[in-house]
């Protein structure tokens, strides 16, 4: 296994445990993160979303950690309560370029329409599929009011 390969290991073992802070320790501070809900700049923002995740109890599973053209990919399946009523399971293909042993792009690619069907049902699932920035959106108010309840708790 490269170093970069264990990074990987590392940080999705990180997620199992719900352990964002060491997650967070894989990516440097200008990487970039995507999937369907973020497109994330900054290790701030990307370490908020992994606190969020790991806050709700996302239990993951992943495998198959391979160098393929330079990046490191692998497989990682989410499975979680959405909004606490709906069960939704899907599987992500992520795909990380590292700069100085950190990660510096992280992307995650799912199908948006399996992962709307199970988490929205249908109609909000066709206007979701059909206009992506609806969900980015609705992603980014719910991270941003993570991030100020984060602050007050802090205070």
């Amino acid at each position: 296994m490269t170093p970069d390969e264990k990074t990987v290991q590392r940080f999705y073992e990180a997620l199992q445990r719900f352990d964002a802070a060491d997650a967070s320790e894989c990516y440097r501070d200008d990487a970039k993160f995507e999937d369907l809900a973020f497109q994330l700049s900054g290790k701030a923002d990307i370490s908020a979303m992994w606190r969020l995740v790991c806050s709700k109890k996302v239990k993951i599973e992943f495998g198959d950690v391979r160098t393929e053209d330079g990046e490191v990919k692998a497989w990682w399946i989410a499975d979680y309560m959405f909004r606490g009523k709906r069960h939704v399971r899907y599987k992500i293909q992520p795909t990380f370029a590292f700069r100085d042993g950190k990660i510096l792009r992280h992307v995650d690619s799912a199908s948006r329409w399996e992962w709307a069907k199970q988490a929205l049902g249908y109609p909000e699932a066709v206007l979701v599929t059909a206009c992506p920035p609806i969900l980015r959106a609705k992603a980014r108010k719910e991270l941003d009011e993570f991030i100020a309840n984060e602050k007050k708790a802090a205070r």
